[in-house]
């Protein structure tokens, strides 16, 4: 395990200094510049620091929350992660992708997790996302427990194999202040409808829900979506953009489709495995694959942040890993919660006897982010 664990470390920091890249400011930036006074937008690192730091004191979350109780949690989650993702590296999109499904909604509580009794799999803004992640997040619990009793929540074991998927993708390391509980039970339609579809036509939609979580700056929801740099699409999520032709792109996606309905298409068909700013490029050259991609560059409040992102691929992994940070932090509706005892995907209330079905979905990943 020490081992496994020393070579992710290092693997992991290989990659994340091969993503940097030196800054140049944008070329014919139209709409409004994606900067203010205090240098670049959404946040510099005094401003992240303060506002992580406000919103962790306000739900008493902290980075070294488990330093006495799990002085390990954070070898052990990274350990697995590692084995996980040299196994199947399609998992790092998936992860991502759970841990923003999971926080939009309520906050970060693993009540996408739950598959008893009313799971939010049910919901459209939750179709493909991959079920190995669930088994993934499960065998981490067992082994964190395993070491340390049930002190560490699944909220807070998902978001720790988020932190490294990114890393593994070729990201940024992040803060995530620990501390979660998990949710008592799945989070209701109302909330989980905020989460942008990938149809979504219209960027002010999207602006929209995402101002309603706190992320109120167009390049917050531009940073977002620069996730759809990994991950692949079953066709049925983007049927409607292929089924409209109304591109060179669009119809090479509906006549791939039209011989197999059941293929996978890469979300940057670029660099496919790598967390990077290509996916800017691709929709700059009209390549997004979900009409909610296309859409960033019909408002100029968003197309502005598509092509910094563009020409700054450092300054791109940077607010990635901000957003990503502060999504941690988001909390609406109810503040009670648990520690789950008998597995991730029930409440402590099912028992330890409950038989749970294996968590619903697709055995490949949909999607890495729906926005």
């Amino acid at each position: 395990m020490a081992r496994s664990a020393t070579m992710l470390v290092a693997v992991f920091s290989t990659l994340a200094m091969l993503a940097g890249a030196a800054l140049s400011l944008p070329e014919g930036v139209t709409g409004p510049l994606p900067f203010n006074a205090s240098g670049f937008l959404p946040w510099n690192p005094a401003e992240l620091q303060a506002h992580l730091a406000a919103s962790a004191a306000a739900q008493n979350l902290s980075v070294d929350y488990h330093k006495l109780t799990c002085p390990r949690l954070r070898f052990i989650v990274m350990d697995r992660m590692y084995g996980e993702l040299m196994a199947d590296s399609s998992l790092a999109a998936g992860i991502i992708r759970l841990y923003f499904n999971d926080c939009f909604p309520n906050g970060c509580d693993a009540s996408i997790l739950l598959v008893w009794p009313n799971p939010e799999m049910r919901f459209d803004q939750n179709n493909f996302l991959n079920r190995k992640v669930w088994d993934v997040i499960e065998s981490i619990r067992k082994s964190v427990h395993a070491e340390c009793g049930p002190t560490v929540s699944c909220a807070d074991i998902l978001a720790l194999a988020a932190r490294d998927a990114v890393v593994f993708a070729g990201g940024l390391d992040f803060e995530a202040p620990l501390g979660r509980l998990d949710s008592l039970a799945p989070a209701i339609y109302r909330d989980v409808s905020a989460i942008p579809l990938p149809t979504t036509e219209q960027a002010s939609v999207m602006l929209s829900n995402f101002a309603s979580r706190g992320f109120n700056h167009p390049g917050d929801l531009v940073a977002f979506s620069g996730a759809h740099s990994i991950g692949k699409a079953h066709c049925a999520s983007f049927r409607d953009r292929a089924d409209r032709q109304s591109d060179a792109f669009s119809r090479q996606l509906f006549l791939a489709c039209r011989q197999d309905v059941y293929r996978l298409q890469e979300l940057d068909h670029v660099t496919p495995n790598r967390l990077d700013n290509q996916y800017y490029r691709n929709l700059m050259a009209g390549e997004g694959v979900f009409t909610s991609d296309m859409a960033l560059l019909n408002d100029p409040m968003t197309a502005s942040w598509v092509t910094f992102y563009q020409n700054n691929p450092r300054k791109f992994l940077d607010d990635f890993s901000a957003v990503m940070s502060r999504l941690y932090t988001v909390r609406r509706g109810s503040r009670s919660g648990e520690i789950r005892r008998y597995g991730c995907f029930k409440p402590n209330s099912a028992g330890p006897g409950v038989g749970i079905p294996r968590a619903a979905g697709s055995d490949q990943e949909g999607a890495a982010a729906s926005a």
